[in-house]
């Protein structure tokens, strides 16, 4: 594919790996098959070779078998690409190209994979094909169902089913992450808030003031303030709390008006700031700092009246008193820690900082932000009013994490019935082979449930290894996945258990409804067949 957009790297490396992988369980379910297949043809070779066929022919014609049905899928896959190339780069925000139908370096790789996949097809037929003698070939189907070719089809199916229980613990634990971020409380209420991006445009504070005097009268606004909210990012500032020889340099540092925790719904833990505030001289700054802060410190008998120096030691230093003290809220994504803030408010503001937030009286946002910009353009004109919703700022916050985890559920769907279908096939297959031993057993006596244990005792015991593994490198992916967030889900144990045993139930399925048909079979042709 060309490629192109503004993609996030790490979530095309996330879906590269993803896609690898899902074609490793592609590619595994196709040799476990075409292994299945070559076996039928055990009668056939040995007659190739009385017949005076050398070896190197026999393998160029199973050669060239997988390859020409290995080439017949590509139009398939152009057609599939035309379809889904479009959405994806839609949904991801890129805009890559299908390069396979206009660059001869694309075919040409494309080729080289063809011709890669049909060698590792017919190698291990063609070997034991070769080393098998002409007689044995003649007698028996089943020259590929030696200790070696049984040994070569576990290991397929081990892979498989470790890469499924790897895809599939680690979507899931990626969708909880994805869905705890959108319902953890952020410690403020975005809901129905409008922010005014373009604040600074609209002049001096008496600016403000008048399109604040204009909307406070409207039934559709139930407040408005100013003030920086989460996304909009800022620098740490350096301090030096009281009772600190240290100076830090992790303080979130700006200034609100009056309204401002009412309007986001920050709760005051302590302190009557606004009788502070309204007793202050013009000029006087009063400040209010965060539970985080004062845990911080151990400032939580007594945090009114605390001293803090911001820019300790520098031109610009500044003395605060604490007034008052917030609940705690996010002011960047859940990838960080809530760092200790301090909120400074002055009766008489030199200016507007960062935005202008209203809160809605309704929910008809629309009609809200047309009486603003009604108010907006009485007294700046010559500036449109831009604007943003607090609900879909937070949201897009989480954007390619919501991508990811999706993309994710839906290549670990396509991994499971890859594996489903390769299942189903290879069952197929071993009950064929061991239709004289079902048919005997059936005779003797024995249950459908036990025909189901002799079919699936070793395909049990792989699935439980390739459990443990796979598990364990879901854990170890999700949990270096999840170390970039401060505030994140618990690995549950339990979840790894349940995944087993799902994948245990459906296997059980699966063998049961193809060993109900052998089982209903007259055992008599099974044994005439033999």
């Amino acid at each position: 594919f060309g490629s192109g957009g503004d993609g996030d790297p790490v979530q095309l490396s996330i879906f590269m790996v993803i896609g690898i992988l899902i074609l490793f369980i592609a590619i595994a379910n196709y040799i476990n098959l075409s292994m299945a297949v070559f076996s039928s043809k055990a009668m056939e070779v040995g007659v190739r070779k009385v017949l005076g066929e050398s070896g190197i022919r026999i393998v160029k014609t199973f050669f060239f078998e997988s390859l020409i049905s290995i080439v017949f899928t590509i139009p398939i896959v152009l057609i599939g690409l035309k379809f889904l190339l479009p959405l994806f780069n839609s949904f991801m925000g890129l805009s890559m190209e299908n390069k396979f139908l206009s660059s001869p370096t694309y075919w040409v790789v494309m080729l080289l994979f063809c011709i890669l996949l049909a060698l590792t097809t017919i190698l291990y037929p063609s070997t034991t094909f070769a080393k098998t003698k002409i007689s044995s070939l003649l007698k028996s189907k089943a020259s590929l169902h030696s200790s070696g070719g049984i040994r070569l089809r576990n290991v397929l199916i081990f892979f498989q089913f470790m890469l499924l229980f790897t895809l599939g613990i680690s979507a899931w634990f990626m969708n909880r992450q994805i869905s705890y971020l959108d319902n953890k409380d952020m410690g403020f209420d975005a809901k129905n808030v409008i922010k005014i991006t373009n604040a600074f445009d609209l002049g001096e504070m008496n600016q403000y003031y008048l399109l604040k005097n204009e909307l406070v009268s409207s039934p559709q606004i139930a407040g408005i303030t100013f003030g920086p909210m989460i996304g909009d990012g800022s620098g740490a500032l350096a301090y030096k709390p009281e009772g600190q020889d240290d100076i830090y340099e992790n303080l979130l540092s700006y200034g609100v008006d009056t309204d401002y925790f009412d309007v986001m719904g920050i709760e005051i833990l302590t302190g009557e700031f606004k009788t502070t505030l309204s007793t202050a001289d013009s000029g006087q700054v009063i400040s209010l700092v965060n539970q985080r802060f004062i845990n911080e410190f151990g400032w939580g008998d007594d945090p009114i009246g605390k001293k803090i120096i911001l820019r300790p030691g520098s031109q610009n230093e500044l003395n605060r008193k604490v007034s008052a003290v917030f609940d705690d809220f996010h002011y960047f994504t859940l990838k960080e820690k809530i760092s200790p803030q301090i909120i400074s408010l002055k009766i008489d503001p030199d200016f507007i900082n960062t935005n202008i937030l209203i809160k809605a009286s309704t929910a008809d946002l629309q009609a809200t932000v047309q009486a603003i910009k009604i108010a907006w353009d009485k007294i700046q004109p010559e500036v449109p009013m831009q604007y943003d919703f607090m609900d879909d700022a937070v949201k897009r916050l989480y954007t390619k994490e919501k991508q990811t985890g999706q993309i994710s559920v839906a290549f670990s769907l396509l991994a499971v019935g890859l594996s489903l279908l390769g299942l189903i096939g290879f069952m197929v297959y071993m009950i064929g082979l061991k239709s004289k031993e079902i048919a005997v057993r059936k005779v003797l006596g024995a249950s459908l449930l036990q025909i189901i244990a002799l079919l699936n005792r070793q395909l049990f015991s792989l699935i439980l290894v390739s459990a443990i593994i796979g598990s364990a490198l879901s854990y170890w992916l999700v949990s270096t996945w999840l170390q970039d967030y401060a505030y994140a889900i618990q690995l549950d144990p339990i979840t790894f258990v349940l995944a087993a045993l799902i994948v245990y139930a459906i296997v059980f399925i699966i063998t049961g409804l193809q060993s109900l048909k052998s089982a209903q079979l007259n055992p008599t042709l099974a044994l005439k067949n033999e």
